[in-house]
């Protein structure tokens, strides 16, 4: 008895989008997942999706701007929880790019560091030590 496996047919290798009508390999670099619909993948290709986003931002900048503002205003401490979540994954990256910028940018880091203690001067020194301690 022969056993013949079952080819996967041209439909669920490739999709097509239905905004640019192109046809592209059904994965998750091409298409944004979602869980209902058809295959787990999106209907309309992340490029398709990524215009339509910059279009409705462009169209309804002060709405979507307020939003934003009025979120985070709103959740001020889920937002430093984030980020601070965020650095502590990604610290190693963090500490690289810090150094990275800091030595191709050496005369600006120097003139705003001169002006961070010409403006601080008083108020972030350090307490003298007493000589009695």
């Amino acid at each position: 008895m022969l056993i013949f496996k079952e080819e996967k047919s041209i439909t669920e290798e490739f999709r097509i989008c239905t905004k640019c009508k192109r046809t592209l390999p059904a994965t998750t670099e091409y298409f944004h997942k979602h869980k209902l619909c058809k295959g787990g993948l999106n209907s309309v290709c992340k490029q398709c999706r990524i215009n339509e986003s910059n279009k409705y931002y462009h169209e309804n900048k002060e709405t979507v701007s307020g939003k934003r503002k009025l979120y985070a205003s709103e959740n001020k401490e889920k937002i430093r929880l984030q980020q601070k979540k965020s650095v502590d994954k990604n610290k190693e990256h963090y500490v690289n790019y810090g150094k990275k910028w800091r030595q191709e940018n050496k005369e600006l880091k120097s003139s705003m560091d001169k002006e961070w203690r010409r403006k601080n001067s008083d108020s972030k020194r350090r307490p003298e030590k007493s000589i009695l301690q």
